[in-house]
């Protein structure tokens, strides 16, 4: 059948809230982040941040309600941040890797070497 793609009606609230703090629509992000997490936690008030420490109270929440299913690293690659770890709350043995700089080249992944001998337009990511 394939695969098939799952979103959670949690993680669209996160992405309108998050779009409208970053087109400068303070209150209505606030509304919306608001709707969801007063629904997780009846002690949620209302938030009165703007600009970027209401897009920061977003991400936030974005990483805890999203914790576990693999948004985290597309949320640093999109945004351009790096990874930051600092060994604090991480099994080494699991957790190999705490830090990597943002547009570091471990960001990108490697095409598969059977598309690459198959199709000689496509040119590998830098290793």
């Amino acid at each position: 059948m394939g695969d098939v793609p799952y979103m959670r009606v949690a993680e669209m609230y996160l992405i309108e809230a998050e779009a409208k703090a970053r087109l400068g629509n303070s209150a209505e992000a606030a509304k919306v982040l608001f709707d969801l997490i007063s629904k997780r936690d009846t002690g949620y008030k209302l938030s009165t941040a703007t600009g970027t420490a209401l897009t920061d109270e977003i991400m936030f929440h974005r990483r805890v309600e999203m914790w576990g299913e693999g948004v985290r690293f597309t949320d640093l690659k999109r945004l351009n941040l790096p990874l930051n770890r600092n060994g604090t709350n991480q099994i080494a043995t699991i957790a190999v890797l705490y830090d990597v700089p943002a547009g570091d080249k471990q960001w990108e992944f490697l095409l598969p070497l059977r598309e690459i001998q198959s199709n000689p337009a496509i040119v590998q990511n830098p290793l």
